[in-house]
């Protein structure tokens, strides 16, 4: 099979008063038939960047086969704590035991909902009262219209004592949903429409050496490379826009269409090459995911960067694809480490998804459609 490299130069969504704003990007190519696959996930507070504490949207969806009707809310429970940054947690010691909550309505959790956590731009596994194994994402079944409350239990996997470092908790609508060609578009699930809770965590004391869940080291190489931009990259860009938006771009070595990547073996490695230009005050971290697992947590293998003038930031990772069963989803993370500082609160500086992308072993979209009517 022909490999292709397709690039895509994707602007960032930012829901803020109401409005939509979008940074500077370039134009698609024409082979290309995804558009803006990196979006920030929203809060409730969007115009107030400065306590983005709890969430809310309105996952309806009339291009979903069985759409989703409603909205969901979730944040940390304890609102007494706060500086001049906003909300904040106490780390002590040993495990840390946190209150979390989620309001859903309507059916927008009848296929679950999934919490993913980070900490600082590393993932960050928990367990909670009911669930008593460390994973990198549970699946919660609120009732509509019934608050759920949640225990996270976590021991941190950065921090020293004297950090404030930022806690992030991300949900993901139906994250065992895998497209099905022959249904209609998925609407909002898994990363698309994906909303965020965020507290600072102060530590008061170095956690012990945090229990890591078993998951797959996928990294077969990466590279983290900053090239100059290109007069092209740069010609709808001024001065002032190169200081406070950024651009993004995702590319994959396997042919690429409608949300699908085709072709996948166990055999065979899979390059993810990512992209970002713009602002240089943002601390960014970036977390590549298959199947909700982070393909790595070694610290060598940890990307966080700034973004350089006049250069954009090129990382390619390759991913060893073994005990690939056919099936898969993968999607990528720039998570602003620092949105909380000054000047990155007057930018575009907040986590910034792309969306989910169907890891598929059928070699094309007619292939895939047949594999489904065989299942059928």
């Amino acid at each position: 099979m022909k490999k292709r490299l397709l690039s895509l130069t994707l602007c960032l969504l930012l829901a803020l008063s109401g409005l939509t704003a979008c940074g500077k990007s370039g134009e698609p190519e024409a082979e290309s038939t995804l558009d803006n696959i990196f979006t920030t996930p929203t809060t409730e507070a969007a115009s107030q960047p400065t306590e983005p504490d709890s969430q809310a949207t309105d996952p309806s969806s009339p291009e979903s086969p069985d759409p989703f009707f409603g909205g969901i809310t979730h944040g940390f429970s304890d609102e007494t704590l706060n500086n001049e940054k906003g909300r904040y947690n106490i780390y002590e010691g040993g495990e840390m035991h946190i209150d979390y909550f989620m309001d859903v309505s309507g059916t927008v959790a009848k296929d679950g909902v999934g919490l993913l956590v980070v900490l600082d731009g590393q993932p960050q596994p928990y367990k909670t009262a009911e669930e008593d194994t460390y994973s990198y994402l549970h699946t919660f079944y609120p009732t509509p219209g019934k608050r759920l409350d949640i225990e996270m239990i976590m021991t941190p996997v950065t921090g020293q004592e004297g950090d404030t470092l930022e806690l992030t908790v991300f949900h993901l609508l139906g994250p065992d949903y895998y497209s099905n060609p022959n249904e209609m578009a998925p609407g909002m699930r898994q990363t698309v429409g994906s909303t965020f809770g965020s507290t600072q965590l102060v530590f008061q004391a170095t956690p012990p050496k945090a229990e890591l869940p078993d998951t797959p080291e996928r990294v077969a190489a990466q590279s983290v490379e900053y090239p100059d931009l290109t007069s092209g990259e740069l010609a709808s860009w001024t001065a002032e826009a190169l200081q406070t938006d950024s651009s993004y771009a995702f590319a994959t070595n396997y042919n690429w269409n409608s949300g699908y990547i085709f072709g996948v073996s166990p055999e065979e490695n899979l390059t993810i090459r990512s992209e970002v230009f713009g602002s240089t005050a943002v601390e960014w971290s970036y977390i590549l995911y298959v199947n909700h697992q982070p393909v790595s947590v070694l610290p060598e293998n940890q990307v966080m960067f700034h973004t350089q003038n006049g250069k954009k930031t090129v990382i390619e990772t390759t991913l060893d694809m073994s005990g690939f069963d056919g099936e898969g989803i993968i999607y990528a993370m720039f998570y602003a480490r620092n949105w909380r500082d000054w000047p990155s609160l007057n930018f575009t500086a907040h986590p910034v998804f792309s969306s989910t992308h169907y890891l598929t072993d059928a070699e094309n979209l007619q292939a895939m459609q047949e594999k489904y009517d065989e299942k059928q």
